[in-house]
């Protein structure tokens, strides 16, 4: 079905790199976590063994701070903190919710739609930011996906043998969220981390099952279990 819009490539990625992987022999912080690192290791062996390759940790903050193209930047936590928040809730307000507002008002006497707190509090947050804070989320979208390219993950149309120089390898880990208690009130998604790389890098992320890690829960009194993934990453011709 797709097949005139996939490209085939001869040869796999020669690199492999992990982001915040488990390092072997270092001790976890429970048993829930140290099943996890067994997992994700285990994974990470056969995928070396597959590719003929040995992975190398890869640290993009760090590489940043050495190699971002003004010195005068900040860390990429801090550079990226309000990009995503600032780039959905101006975008949406402007292509979602003006026209679902007008056209609703329209058949509706005026009246304004009942709307989810979440998207609520975020398209308050835009309005609240001046037209010209889309540019500079813009911007700093851009710089990000312009140092990726260029010093972490070059686009596999570069090359005829393999579609991307890496496979990059990251998990957000094993976390225990109780859903028995009362949330803050919803905020902007303020902040970065590894799972926004995709969406500033313009580069494919995808999920894989590996395995779950038991653990104890406090609401069934039982040993429960928790999934296992991990996130690959590759170039922008992946």
């Amino acid at each position: 079905m797709y097949q005139d819009a996939l490209t085939f490539f001869p040869q796999f990625p020669p690199k492999l790199q992990t982001i915040g992987f488990p390092v072997p022999g270092t001790p976890a912080s429970d048993s829930t976590e140290e099943e996890a690192n067994t997992i994700l290791l285990a994974f990470l062996a056969k995928l070396e063994a597959f590719l003929s390759l040995r992975s190398s940790p890869l640290n993009y903050t760090a590489l940043w701070d050495d190699v971002k193209p003004d010195p005068a930047l900040p860390p990429l936590s801090i550079l990226l903190n309000r990009t995503y928040p600032t780039l959905i809730s101006k975008e949406q307000t402007k292509n979602v919710r003006d026209p679902f507002y007008a056209d609703y008002a329209a058949v509706h006497d005026g009246r304004l739609p009942f709307v989810d707190p979440v998207p609520r509090a975020r398209w308050a947050f835009g309005d609240s930011l001046p037209a010209s804070e889309l540019d500079v989320a813009i911007n700093n979208k851009t710089v990000f996906q312009n140092f990726w390219e260029s010093y972490v993950l070059p686009a596999g149309n570069n090359h005829t043998d393999y579609c991307s120089d890496s496979l990059i390898l990251y998990s957000s880990g094993v976390n225990i969220l109780y859903r028995n208690t009362y949330l803050q009130p919803p905020m902007p998604p303020f902040g970065f981390d590894d799972s926004q790389i995709s969406i500033f890098a313009e580069v494919p992320d995808f999920v894989v099952p590996l395995g779950s890690a038991a653990y104890n829960s406090t609401i069934t009194n039982h040993t429960e279990v928790l999934p296992v993934s991990v996130d690959i990453i590759g170039g922008a011709d992946y």
